[in-house]
């Protein structure tokens, strides 16, 4: 096999000889020149050039890969909402009540529980208006928003890139395989998040930022320098490390932070006072600006729900008072983080948000008697009920739908390795044949022809189609080595990125003494105004 395997990628970079162009083209006789080698050369080029993406897209995945558990992410889906207390979306408004505790003889917290620490939150509740809410209390009397936190794997899922080939989210590798529900896997706001000084935040460095999905490190905010654009707008971070050694701060740029996505369940009352109705955010003074967006960043949350609205900060500047978008997207940044409540439903307008509509959708159930009257339906209309007990129906409909599929998942973790491998394989050699092939037919053949009938002598023969595609489908050869040579150098230098920056590589754009320092525009004194344009 190893003397077969060398003896092809011999042949496959034989063109790489000009006297190999001599041989093939029959020694000057057209008739006996055959493009179907030629055809067979581009394939197995295209097969050798992305055995080494393939490579490096498996050796980055491995980890997660190898890790991965059905099991663990089932349990971690069952502890997503707190003992307690349960959610319920009755049409175009939304509910916390409390439930009973669970009777004696009930199963012990299982160790998913206990790392999550959920059943360690006391929550006071109370009714308005025959509405039913609830907070987490911090003691002395101070109550907090509940908060939601989903999973880390859901974030990789809809916000990092896979290795080459794929250079996409698996969520938007995946979207067009849905057809029509394709816009459920595509997250229309940027994962980009706003930090104030003080706050914890995660960020990437060391060897295992080279892992996908792996390398998020907990870190502290010590200040920031806003900037229109993202990539401009720094923080200096402070890890665990560098506080031991008394070091100074690292620069990141904003796309390099990130939260862990999570949602927050927040009351009427707070929500005005976070800024995120338009009467709260309108004051006289910039102090009173500032501690509104203090207040607002103060969610630590991507999805805000309260009892009669949705508010989605993921991609919110609360700086600038606006979305971030692309420098020339055709349409106005939004300025209201209210998501706008279409045919009644608040669940719906949850949903907006794509990893919460996706963890909403699959652990609530649809429940009939849940209803408010007030809530746009009759005490007997059906809600969307959320708690404890709806998840783990539905992770335990999961594991009777698929069995076999659990079963085998969890029984030989390693499993998803080869089958990732054969698969990346695949998605190589096509993404490289369709990479190579138009622009082989469009553009090198044309090109080919054209030329050596254009410079031929007058009295030579026109050079056959067949054997200038002959010769183009061999002369394409370094030009493809060389591409592939730099589009890997290219991958390469991106993802050794954090580790430049740790190593004191890459210039730290927040040290002063380096040069200017970046400009921090004046922030929108009102925000939140629907009014203006």
């Amino acid at each position: 096999v190893g003397s077969r395997c060398e003896n092809t990628m011999l042949r496959v970079l034989a063109p790489l000889r000009p006297s190999f162009f001599a041989q093939k083209l029959g020694g000057g006789r057209p008739g006996e020149v055959s493009f179907c080698p030629a055809l067979l050369h581009l394939v197995l080029l295209s097969a050798l050039l992305s055995i080494p993406t393939t490579i490096a897209c498996v050796a980055r995945l491995l980890p997660a890969l190898a890790s991965f558990s059905v099991g663990a992410a089932l349990q971690q889906a069952e502890v997503l909402f707190p003992r307690g207390i349960e959610l319920i979306f009755n049409g175009s408004s939304a509910q916390i009540r409390p439930i009973a505790p669970a009777a004696d003889g009930a199963p012990a917290r299982d160790v998913a529980e206990e790392e999550a620490g959920a059943d360690d939150d006391e929550f006071v509740c109370w009714e308005t208006d025959g509405a039913s809410w609830c907070a987490a209390s911090a003691g002395e009397g101070e109550l907090t928003p509940i908060l939601l936190r989903l999973p880390p794997l859901l974030y990789d899922l809809f916000y990092s890139d896979l290795p080459p080939p794929f250079g996409a989210p698996p969520a938007r590798v995946c979207a067009p395989l849905l057809g029509e529900d394709e816009d459920r896997l595509l997250d229309p706001y940027p994962f980009v998040n706003e930090f104030a000084a003080g706050q914890e935040a995660e960020a990437r460095r060391g060897l295992r930022s080279l892992l996908w999905g792996a390398g998020w490190e907990r870190t502290s905010v010590l200040d920031a320098r806003p900037h229109q654009d993202v990539r401009r707008y720094l923080y200096r971070l402070r890890f665990a490390e560098d506080a031991r050694r008394g070091a100074e701060g690292r620069g990141r740029s904003a796309l390099d932070v990130r939260r862990t996505p999570a949602i927050a369940l927040v009351a009427s009352e707070a929500l005005e006072s976070a800024g995120l109705v338009a009467p709260a955010a309108r004051g006289d003074g910039g102090e009173e600006r500032a501690a509104v967006r203090r207040r607002m960043l103060g969610l630590r949350a991507s999805v805000a729900i309260s009892p009669g609205e949705v508010h989605v900060l993921q991609g919110f500047t609360p700086h600038f008072g606006q979305y971030w978008q692309y420098e020339h997207a055709p349409v106005l940044p939004l300025r209201t983080t209210k998501v706008e409540v279409e045919s009644g439903s608040l669940f719906g307008a949850a949903a907006a948000h794509r990893p919460v509509g996706l963890a909403l959708s699959m652990l609530c159930e649809e429940q009939v008697g849940s209803g408010d009257p007030k809530g746009g339906g009759g005490a007997e209309a059906a809600a969307v009920v959320c708690s404890r007990d709806t998840a783990a129906a539905a992770t335990d409909a999961f594991r009777s739908s698929y069995p076999r599929l659990v079963a085998l998942l969890d029984g030989a973790p390693g499993l998803l390795v080869p089958l990732a491998a054969a698969t990346v394989g695949l998605v190589g050699i096509g993404r490289q044949l369709l990479y190579t092939l138009p622009t082989f037919a469009a553009v090198h053949v044309p090109a080919v022809y054209l030329t050596v009938n254009l410079l031929r002598h007058v009295d030579t023969a026109p050079t056959p189609v067949r054997v200038a595609a002959t010769l183009a489908a061999y002369g394409a050869t370094p030009l493809l080595l060389l591409d592939e040579a730099a589009s890997l150098s290219a991958s390469l230098l991106g993802s050794l990125r954090p580790l430049l920056a740790d190593g004191g590589w890459l210039c730290d754009p927040l040290d002063e003494s380096r040069g200017e320092a970046l400009p921090s525009p004046t922030p929108d004194p009102n925000p939140l105004d629907e009014s203006r344009g």
